[in-house]
């Protein structure tokens, strides 16, 4: 039984057609990639793909599905707003993926506009933190 529920779930989410690739990890990808999710299929389906990442809370949920989409070295680049000489990820398609994708989790199907732009924002303020870069820049203060 267990065994049909979980090829049932397999069947019911639609696969990334091929050449889509996640994370993306540079600019171009990510201008194409938003060029590609203009088409309302491919949106549904990076959606459902997204979605199905989940998450137990609107911060949580945030961090898996942006790790799934874009790299940590391509994050460094963006902020929500486009502030402090950085590229705006709020006027891709991709915000509206993840928005789509929080709506679709059974945990953070109420959020509001505004509760996912500040959980988005703390995500982007993290970038330069991840992957062990918080440790070397306290080391290289230290040193000074």
């Amino acid at each position: 039984m267990l065994n049909a529920l979980l090829k049932q779930h397999d069947e019911s989410l639609p696969e990334v057609p091929e050449g889509i690739v996640f994370p993306i990890t540079t600019t171009e990808d990510l201008e194409a990639m938003n060029e590609k999710l203009h088409d309302s299929r491919l949106m549904s389906i990076v959606i459902a793909k997204v979605a199905d990442i989940g998450g137990s809370s609107l911060n949580d949920a945030t961090r898996r599905m942006m790790r799934f989409l874009i790299s940590n070295e391509l994050a460094i680049q963006y902020n929500l707003f486009g502030r402090h000489g950085k590229k705006r990820f709020r006027d891709l398609c991709l915000f509206d993926v993840i928005c789509g994708g929080l709506k679709k989790n059974a945990m953070t199907k109420t959020v509001n506009q505004k509760d996912i732009e500040k959980a988005l924002s703390k995500w982007f303020t993290g970038a330069r933190d991840r992957c062990g870069k918080r440790a070397i820049r306290s080391q290289q203060s230290s040193g000074l």
